[in-house]
């Protein structure tokens, strides 16, 4: 009996670069599953050609330069897929809109039938819809009672529409609703989009502190909590507020960008006086001795001390 390999991707982003490497590891699945010598028609829609790939995954696919939000749950026959920056009506179970080339394919089994729902731009602007239940073809209107419930749990557990989402939440309830959706997410992506939009935002104290704390505690990598502190201390902080930015610094697993955090940290407080408690903490977690050194000979002569005095 052959088993089932599981693959997630739960951070990743549609601007992150992946290593030459990366593509042929993404497609290794598809390539596995593909008859001998079989070669896929340049015309298929996007969603038709990756259908091959197997096992569970919740993220962002980026095969030669083409980005496919992806969610799939095998137990429970949910099959999620779109490109492009789509917007989604999540309560209505509808696309408001799709860009040209971009697609949105959604499938679940719900009892024993297989619901697919199928969304593409249409050749003089809007959306074009499908809808099969097990493969037969019936009209659009009876998907809406699964979509409607459906669609939540897509904004939920993928990025799909999240930069729409954003905006949307934003308009309707502030900076605290974003966070609330921030908080709630299960994809990692939709989460980096939602801190991203407030990274340069004004905020209020309370606001700022949510925001800090949201990015102290994002499972992605150290990299993306690195540019997103970084762009919130472009703003004025207060004390408290440093105190809760260099906790999210001490969050940052890597030395250098830990390095480069603490750093800023200095250059932003003159003289370097002032600095809570958390710069010495997030000080003591670099792993690197030498960069432990460059950030400590930066604070003394902030000081105007010689390193050694």
């Amino acid at each position: 009996m052959t088993s089932r390999s599981t693959t997630t991707f739960p951070n990743r982003h549609p601007h992150m670069r992946t290593s030459r490497l990366a593509p042929l590891l993404l497609l290794a699945p598809v390539l596995a599953a593909a008859p001998c010598g079989a070669q896929q028609s340049r015309t298929a829609p996007p969603a038709e050609r990756t259908t091959a790939l197997r096992g569970d995954m919740m993220g962002i696919l980026s095969i030669n330069g083409r980005t496919e939000h992806v969610w799939v749950d095998t137990a429970r026959g949910i099959d999620v897929r779109a490109g492009g920056e789509i917007a989604l009506r999540e309560h209505a179970g509808d696309v408001e809109t799709i860009p040209a080339g971009g697609y949105l394919t959604v499938q679940q089994r719900v009892g024993s039938s297989l619901h697919r729902a199928e969304w593409h731009p249409a050749a003089g602007g809007g959306v074009t819809r499908s809808y099969s239940v097990d493969g037969e073809r019936r009209p659009f209107a009876e998907a809406r009672p699964w979509l409607e419930v459906f669609f939540p749990e897509v904004l939920r557990n993928s990025s799909i529409g999240a930069r729409a989402r954003f905006a949307r939440v934003l308009a309707q309830r502030g900076v605290a609703g974003v966070l609330a959706e921030a908080e709630a997410t299960q994809s990692g992506s939709a989460r980096q989009v939602y801190l991203e939009g407030l990274a340069e935002r004004d905020m209020t104290a309370a606001e700022t502190h949510g925001f800090l704390r949201a990015v102290s505690g994002m499972r992605s990598s150290s990299s993306k909590r690195d540019v997103l502190l970084k762009t919130a201390a472009k703003r004025p902080l207060s004390a408290d507020q440093w105190a809760a930015w260099l906790d999210a610094a001490g969050s940052v697993g890597s030395s250098s960008d830990r390095r480069e955090l603490l750093r800023l940290a200095v250059a932003k407080h003159p003289r370097g006086q002032g600095l809570p408690a958390g710069f010495y903490h997030s000080l003591d977690g670099i792993s690197s001795s030498s960069d432990r050194r460059e950030v400590l000979t930066g604070l003394l002569a902030a000081r105007g001390s010689e390193p050694g005095t």
